[in-house]
Formats: C-alpha cells, structure tokens, sequence
C-alpha cells in the first residue's frame, strides 16, 4: 500500500511500507487526538520536551517518558551573496541548558541549506553526549521546517548512497558527504554498540519553529561571525572539570575571606543577561553572604576553580 503524508512540501516515492524515519502526528493513533497545543510538554527535570499521547479506548492523555522533541532550523543572511553569513539553532526547551546556537565555520558555505544541516549535526552531538546518557530517553523526534533534511533522511540518502552520491539527475547530490556521515550517525545511533535509540523527522510549518529559528538568529546578532554557542561541549568540559575540584578548600589568597564566608563560583557562559534577570534575587543574596565570583568563558572557570584569582570586587568577571 502507497503511503503518503499530510505536510505539504513532503515528498517520497511509494513504498510498499511506512517510509523510514518520518513522524507525523496525524499518522498515529497514539497523536493524532492530542489537541496540539497539548502535544508537548517540556520535562524541567531532564531539560527536553516531551511527547503526549492518547489511549484510544479510554482517551486518556498521558506524557510518553520515552520521547524527546529537538527542534531544528538555520538562518542565513545576506543568502546567495559574498557578504552571506549562516548559523544554526538547537531547540530543547525553554530555558534548557541543552539549547545550543552558533555560527557557521568560515571555511563552510553560508547558505541556509548548509546551517540546517549544521544545526541537526550539533542536535545529534548534543544528543549523544547530553542526553543518551540517560537511558530511559530513546525516541528522538526531530523538529523541522525544512522538507529537504526531511526528504533526506527518510528517502533520497538511501539511493545517494546506493548510486555513488549521485542524484535521480545524474548529478552530484549537494552536501552528500556531510550529509551521508550524518545518515551514518543515525545508524550508528539506532544500530551500533551503544545505540537503541530511534530518530524521526516531523516536518512542521515555518510559524511552528521559532524557538529555533530565534536561537539561529541570536547566534548572527552575536558579531564578528565567531562561533557562539549557548550550550556545548566547553560548558559540558568545564562543568565536569569544576566537578573535580575541591571548591571546599579555599585559596590561600582568599583564605582569610573564606574563612568566614562559603565561595560561590557561577558559570554563565555566552548568557549573562538571561542569568541577570532569571536570578536576580539569588544573585543579590549571594553577593551580601558569600565570596561570589562568576565567569563566562570556559577557559576561565578552570583556571578560577583550581586557583581562585582574587579580584577588586566580591564580584568577580573574566572575559
């Protein structure tokens, strides 16, 4: 039996079964009741969106633990110009610590096409580093306006890969290599050693992904087109290292200080405004009771954990 899909944009080939690696609510007896603005559900706990679905007997509604919603997208500005700069956003949740956003490499095109590819190459790093670890979360659902990664990925890499990187055309499929290491990655992930996971892509409307495609844009507002990541594996290498540290026993030029008052060190990388007006109290409270030091570069926050440079202020800043 032919399938097809609801999304306009979407195309594949019939096939005699579901095509591979596509979701569509509508297409699923378990989502396709859900009213949409109830369909996710964000999970503060373990940082991601999360699916809910319906029984259909009873109609109850309940949060599927297994799931997770990663949304997607690429920005370009100046697109098909000399002047063109692209990023990409990965979208996890509001206020997640898995949000990641950045510019795309100088030496990589900068279309929006390839910031799209870049941005779900960083989701499934983030993925596998961040979230795979925990092990109750196995089904990947992968936001996206872009009929293209979704045609991608559910058909037309397959007959790439099987005509040597050529296209129905006869001519060399665009961004195969990059694109055909992710297909790789995605196997790697459901097949492979550690895998067990599963990946779906849910083609949506422009309007439906603007978390994303904010992320994407606040990366180009960042300046001077150097990567600016919100969050990335220098957060997660500073944090393990900190991790590590005996915070406990104070600096000897800050003993004596120390000696009366706890230290507190904040990381707040790429994200000090949202850290100023999101904790503002606290931060008020720890400035009049502690040493307080905060920093926003990676390389900073080791450097401050292992040797607690003193500063002019209770509050401290490196850039």
């Amino acid at each position: 039996m032919a399938v097809s899909t609801g999304f306009i944009g979407l195309f594949y080939e019939e096939h005699d079964e579901e095509p591979q690696r596509i979701f569509d609510p509508q297409d699923s007896r378990a989502h396709r009741h859900v009213p949409a603005d109830q369909l996710i559900v964000y999970n503060p706990h373990k940082q991601v969106r999360q699916l809910r679905d319906m029984n259909p007997y009873t109609g109850q509604m309940s949060v599927d633990s297994r799931t997770v919603v990663v949304s997607i997208d690429g920005a370009c500005r100046g697109n098909g110009t000399p002047s063109a700069r692209a990023a990409w956003g990965v979208y996890f949740g509001p206020q997640s610590m898995l949000n990641a956003s950045g510019t795309l490499d100088a030496t990589l095109p900068q279309t929006s096409t390839r910031a799209e590819i870049e941005a779900l190459s960083q989701a499934l790093d983030i993925i596998r580093h961040d979230v795979s670890e925990d092990h109750s979360l196995v089904h990947y659902h992968i936001r996206t306006d872009s009929s293209y990664l979704a045609n991608t990925f559910s058909t037309w890499i397959y007959d790439w890969i099987k005509n040597g990187g050529m296209n129905s055309q006869g001519k060399r499929a665009a961004h195969f290599e990059v694109l055909k290491q992710i297909h790789e990655r995605l196997d790697d992930m459901t097949y492979g050693d550690d895998g067990g996971m599963t990946f779906k892509f849910w083609l949506v409307p422009r309007e439906e992904n603007k978390e994303a495609d904010a992320l994407a844009s606040q990366a180009l507002d960042g300046g001077s087109g150097a990567n600016r990541i919100v969050a990335n594996a220098e957060f997660r290498n500073v944090l393990g290292l900190i991790a590590s540290v005996r915070l406990d026993e104070p600096p000897r030029a800050d003993k004596k200080a120390a000696s009366s008052m706890p230290r507190v060190l904040a990381v707040s990388l790429n994200r000090l405004p949202f850290f100023d007006s999101a904790y503002g109290s606290l931060l008020t409270k720890l400035r009049t009771s502690s040493v307080f030091q905060r920093v926003e570069e990676g390389q900073s926050a080791i450097q401050q954990a292992w040797t607690g440079k003193k500063g002019h202020t209770n509050e401290r800043r490196w850039c």
